[in-house]
């Protein structure tokens, strides 16, 4: 039996998805069960932290495989001593297909020191969602497949302020307190700044920082109800309404908010941001778990051409440069998709960084329900932040 921990997203869903077979198929080949724990993502993350670090010398893994958010939290993992290198997973992977194939931005994030730590399953960044119909009414012409942020403003205010428009709340909006902070990122990249300096001195408690909060909180008065409570499944409900025109979701949820009805009517437009953020889901194993001969074929599977088609149709976001040739001319969104992976700009990686952007939400999330102002915030964030550094550095 090989067990592994995931994430609550539709890729995984579409893992244990009976009807699909994706593992009893390698079941049947490889006379191996496989078991899914999956957990929603606001749990993911203790519950992984608890597995991995709960595991010592003395004492197996609970699980053989756990799904790991690609640069987002490696560095910090390695540097503890929690996951092991994948020996062998490069000729692995290349039984089934080659390895090359995977796309550059997704090989960088699961490499590191000249070692493989993760294969790929799935990514998540940042896609623009709209009703392209409806948007060419309101404002007489399409929208480009690249907006920066400010851009993103002026549409929605340009909507918002059109006469024909009797709802001013037509936004969807990701800002749950689990979710605000990568919402806003775009907005803070705008800015063209880097989140640390190499001393991980943080750079948003600045006057640009600032301005780029209060234009992502600028797009609340357009936001609909209920915006600080939503995370992806309210986003999907709201962009397969006919009261939202426009709104931002990952790449990785594409399937999931683009249902038969809204693919057959073609009636969904996709964009991107010029500097868009994007995270590799992937699969590691845990330090203390045995990397045994079947785990490693296994992870090799789940990273093969025939899942990867599989994976994109089930979640919208595939990992390899031929299952976006090979379905271009079925799912609209995938053109849009492989260019934000190549836009995407990342996060610093360093020990302790899950806990450490873990804060980020909290602050960001008290500004947008008006508790604080940005510059308040910001200012909170930098003290917070800077002494979970310490903290973990010392």
């Amino acid at each position: 039996m090989i067990k592994v921990l995931a994430v609550a997203d539709p890729a995984v869903l579409t893992y244990a998805d009976k009807d699909v077979n994706i593992i009893s198929k390698w079941t049947e080949t490889s006379g191996v069960e496989v078991e899914f724990s999956i957990l929603p993502w606001a749990e993911y993350f203790a519950a992984l932290m608890e597995t991995l670090s709960g595991n010592g010398k003395d004492r197996k893994s609970d699980y053989d495989i756990v799904m790991v958010a690609g640069h987002l939290w490696l560095q910090d993992f390695i540097n503890r001593g929690f996951l092991q290198p994948l020996e062998g997973i490069k000729a692995a992977i290349t039984n089934y297909g080659p390895y090359e194939d995977l796309l550059p931005g997704v090989r960088d994030e699961i490499e590191l020191d000249g070692k493989v730590w993760l294969t790929p399953s799935f990514t998540d960044g940042h896609i623009i969602y709209y009703k392209k119909e409806r948007i060419f009414e309101l404002t007489g012409r399409h929208l480009p497949k690249i907006l920066t942020p400010s851009e993103y403003l002026a549409l929605v205010k340009e909507i918002g302020n059109n006469p024909a428009m009797e709802d001013k709340k037509f936004l969807a909006m990701k800002a749950h307190p689990s979710e605000i902070f990568l919402d806003w990122l775009p907005f803070y990249y705008e800015e063209g700044k880097s989140v640390f300096d190499e001393n991980l001195n943080l750079l948003f408690n600045t006057p640009e920082a600032a301005r780029a909060l209060g234009r992502y909180l600028e797009l609340k008065e357009f936001a609909l109800p209920g915006a600080e409570l939503f995370g992806n499944e309210e986003v999907c409900a709201a962009l397969q309404s006919d009261d939202c025109l426009i709104g931002v979701s990952w790449g990785g949820q594409a399937s999931f908010i683009i249902n038969d009805e809204i693919l057959k009517a073609d009636n969904m437009g996709y964009a991107t941001f010029e500097t868009p953020w994007n995270v590799s889901w992937s699969f590691g194993v845990p330090a203390s778990a045995d990397f045994t001969n079947e785990v490693r074929d296994f992870l090799a599977y789940l990273a093969s051409p025939e899942v990867d088609r599989i994976i994109g149709k089930g979640a919208g976001s595939p990992v390899r440069s031929a299952s976006y040739k090979a379905e271009n001319s079925l799912l609209p969104w995938y053109p849009i998709q492989e260019e934000m992976i190549s836009r995407s700009k990342r996060l610093p990686g360093f020990t302790g960084s899950g806990d450490v952007y873990g804060l980020f939400y909290k602050w960001i999330f008290q500004a947008f329900t008006g508790e604080i102002s940005p510059e308040e915030a910001l200012a909170e964030l930098e003290k917070a932040v800077s002494a979970e550094i310490k903290k973990l550095h010392t």
